[in-house]
């Protein structure tokens, strides 16, 4: 039996944090838009897409064949449907939470840096690198409060993420111009042809 007092082996996720004009969300919000719905563009539609995908987002060289790439599809499909309330698809986030962060958050000294990062054990599978840091950036998005504001599309045609950064975090579209005025438009013509002369008959 392992001594209970003595220190684990851990590695650090060192992919690419959030950068200067970044919210932490952005690695969550990213990976949900790697699939653009209205466009039919996947950037996970292959394994030779994803590791190029993801080397563009500083993730490195990962080694992902169809197994994993299924994985990471199924988990980015089911982010998209949780952050819709999908209480389904929490409970499945929450079971890769589980398989893939088995180790607290901390606190340590990089480059004589503080920062927080999640410790990982040796064991995990380094397929999903990438998903780790991305299902702790969901975490910690959750435990700081700002999860409510990352947002799936209202448009059924579109359904991408976005941060809502209103004050009152109201807003429904990913854009005011695009989708939002989309909808407005259609909503404006539905009640003119319901007032229209006729329209009960």
């Amino acid at each position: 039996m392992d001594d209970p007092a003595s220190p684990i082996t851990v590695r650090l996720v060192r992919a690419r944090g959030p950068q200067p004009d970044e919210r932490p969300l952005d690695p969550v919000r990213r990976f949900v838009n790697s699939r653009l719905i209205e466009d039919d563009v996947d950037e996970l539609g292959s394994p030779a897409g994803a590791v190029s995908w993801f080397a563009r987002q500083g993730y490195g060289a990962l080694d992902v064949g169809d197994s994993a790439l299924a994985v990471y599809r199924d988990v980015r499909e089911s982010l998209r449907r949780a952050l819709e309330g999908d209480g389904v698809a929490l409970g499945e986030i929450n079971r890769a939470m589980a398989r893939y962060l088995p180790a607290d958050p901390r606190i340590v000294a990089v480059d004589a840096e503080i920062i927080g990062v999640m410790a990982l054990a040796e064991a995990l599978d380094l397929r999903f690198e990438a998903l780790q840091w991305i299902l702790a950036s969901l975490w910690r998005g959750a435990a700081s409060g700002e999860l409510s504001r990352l947002k799936i599309c209202a448009d059924d045609r579109c359904r991408s993420a976005f941060y809502d950064g209103s004050r009152n975090r109201s807003r429904a579209w990913c854009t005011s111009g695009g989708c939002g005025n989309r909808n407005r438009v259609a909503r404006h013509r539905a009640r003119q042809r319901a007032s229209a002369p006729g329209a009960d008959d």
